[in-house]
């Protein structure tokens, strides 16, 4: 009978949390329409993935056959477009950003080629962007090593070599690279996944702690010992919110990653089962910190600046072995830390059970942290 009651308990604080949510404007928007909005609105900045056609000016100072041969190879590059050509480089170019790149082609390039000596191409590039200068750099080194091939096998083949003789030793260690996940090497790839999921994290704790914050402005939060228990209603909000948030999880792998081609490789049994982990230690967190809240715009206020700090702490675009101590262990603290990790190894490496050990224990151990942390707090408020 008791468990029975624990039951009809549980399930009367889902539909009242339900009913408080559908008629709160605030919580409507962010826990409904932020999570679809952005969802889209991020995703759709990254829709092309792949930066294509950089621009960039070439000074040609030696105007012969090869030196426009080069001019045409660059331009063909998919990473380059060439824009314009310069009597001398003009640094101002690059300042206002009109070109991310000026390559100098050397006078006599056509003559040394020919002679067989060597020659020297200045780059100059635009490294304040450094995203977009690597994308530069890599066309213009698949470009010029196109070209040096092509010198050593006619050379070889000069000397009597077949065809495919000369192929191999102008080249005898051959580099075949093979990408095994992100096969474009993408921005979107890389960024829409972990985006979505920051997008998770953030509305949900903002919506939860808006959610306890308003329960501490109406003096509601020192009655949940007296009506139902405190851990019947940590656990009843738990579920409540990992239900709802799960049904996103599998919106965005189901229809955002197609919509924006991006494939999930990973099982669903596997996403349900550590999305539960993920969300479950994010209420428990968010319950917690918005617990010390007295006013929903303080909550508001505080959460919706922890965004940007909880995805650079993250280790996701900074290694965390390279971030000092102190943010390494708040890193860890956070829900978002360990499933970042997770999620990355799941959607696009097909990982299992086996491979996500370490984040799902992680996890676990966070939900029992701030579920006790969460526990401890509420029942000080509710003896005041």
């Amino acid at each position: 009978m008791k468990v029975k009651k624990i039951i009809e308990n549980i399930i009367t604080i889902i539909a009242t949390e339900s009913h408080n949510v559908r008629r709160d404007v605030n919580l409507i928007a962010i826990l409904v329409l932020a999570p679809l909005f952005y969802s889209f609105f991020y995703s759709s900045v990254y829709l092309n993935k792949v930066e294509r056609d950089v621009p960039m000016a070439v000074v040609d100072l030696d105007k012969t056959f090869s030196s426009r041969e080069l001019i045409r190879l660059l331009d063909a590059n998919s990473n380059i477009s060439v824009k314009s050509e310069l009597e001398f480089p003009d640094e101002k170019l690059l300042r206002n950003g009109m070109v991310q790149g000026i390559i100098v082609i050397p006078k006599y390039y056509e003559r040394k080629l020919k002679r067989h000596e060597k020659n020297t191409i200045k780059v100059y590039l635009n490294t304040s962007r450094f995203l977009i200068s690597n994308d530069l750099n890599k066309g213009i080194n698949e470009t010029v090593a196109s070209i040096n091939e092509k010198i050593k096998t006619s050379l070889f083949k000069a000397k009597g070599f077949t065809t495919e003789q000369s192929r191999i030793l102008s080249e005898p260690v051959e580099l075949e690279i093979r990408n095994l996940f992100n096969l474009l090497d993408s921005y979107g790839y890389y960024l829409i996944p972990a985006v979505l999921i920051l997008i998770l994290h953030q509305t949900l704790l903002i919506g939860i702690s808006e959610s306890i914050a308003n329960s501490r402005e109406t003096n509601e939060i020192i009655r949940w010992k007296r009506n139902y228990g405190i851990m019947t209603t940590l656990t009843a909000k738990g579920i409540y919110y990992t239900l709802l948030y799960s049904v996103y999880l599998l919106f965005f792998t189901i229809i955002i990653f197609p919509l924006f081609g991006i494939d999930f490789k990973g099982n669903y049994i596997v996403l349900i089962i550590t999305g539960f982990l993920f969300l479950g230690s994010v209420v428990y967190f968010g319950i917690f910190i918005s617990s010390f809240f007295k006013k929903k715009l303080y909550a508001l206020q505080i959460m919706a600046l922890t965004s940007y700090p909880i995805f650079l702490f993250s280790g996701y675009s900074w290694k965390l072995d390279a971030m000092p101590i102190l943010i390494k262990s708040l890193s860890y603290a956070v829900p978002f830390t360990p499933y970042i990790n997770l999620f990355t190894k799941l959607s696009q490496a097909g990982a299992g059970f086996k491979n996500l050990m370490p984040e799902i224990f992680h996890l676990i151990i966070l939900i029992l942290i701030y579920l006790y942390a969460s526990y401890i707090r509420i029942h000080k408020l509710n003896e005041v």
